[in-house]
């Protein structure tokens, strides 16, 4: 017998091995294509409402902060959710100096933004002299106006079981986010 040895060696690939790999690699690169505008787009919308969480939580903790400290919300706060408000007005729970010359806290919401401003009135006869808000013709000076936080759609403020009630929505476009908080005042 003899032996009879057959070598067949390939000597590279075979142009249906070629077009398959040709295929495959048009397949990964229009995937990558059509999937990189939806993670962008993804990851934008995801900053967007960090941002609006983030201003969110600002305003809430400025709010809150107040209440807590404040010795008297001079604003009478609605029961129902329905008939809230969306600014409120308390005395400063940080005076400068003592009770005798009262500064007041307000939040108001205008042109979708929470301004926080400081204040404190005089004696229209003796603007040396502070005096509280409701002293007959009390002037009003703004101490301080900021905006707190901006792309608010609504705030509603009210009062229910003893707690101030705060929802807040933001929104910016498309995207939006909504808190609803509960915050007691200070009880003296």
């Amino acid at each position: 017998m003899e032996n009879v040895r057959l070598e067949n060696k390939k000597n590279g690939y075979s142009i249906i091995e070629v077009l398959v790999a040709i295929v495959i690699g048009v397949l990964v690169i229009e995937a990558a294509y059509l999937f990189f505008p939806l993670g962008s787009r993804i990851a934008r919308e995801g900053e967007t409402l960090n941002v609006l969480a983030q201003t969110a939580r600002i305003v809430l903790n400025r709010i809150e902060r107040d209440i807590r400290q404040t010795p008297n919300l001079i604003t009478n706060l609605p029961a129902s959710q329905s008939e809230a408000t969306n600014s409120i007005f308390l005395i400063d729970g940080y005076p400068e100096d003592d009770d005798t010359d009262p500064h007041y806290i307000s939040y108001e919401y205008q042109d979708n933004k929470i301004y926080r401003k400081e204040i404190h009135y005089t004696d229209p006869n003796n603007p040396t002299i502070v005096v509280s808000y409701d002293f007959p013709d009390a002037v009003e000076v703004v101490e301080t106006n900021e905006a707190i936080g901006e792309d608010i759609e609504f705030i509603k403020i009210w009062e229910g079981q003893n707690l101030v009630k705060i929802d807040i929505k933001l929104k910016r476009l498309q995207d939006d986010i909504r808190f609803l908080s509960s915050v007691y005042p200070r009880n003296d």
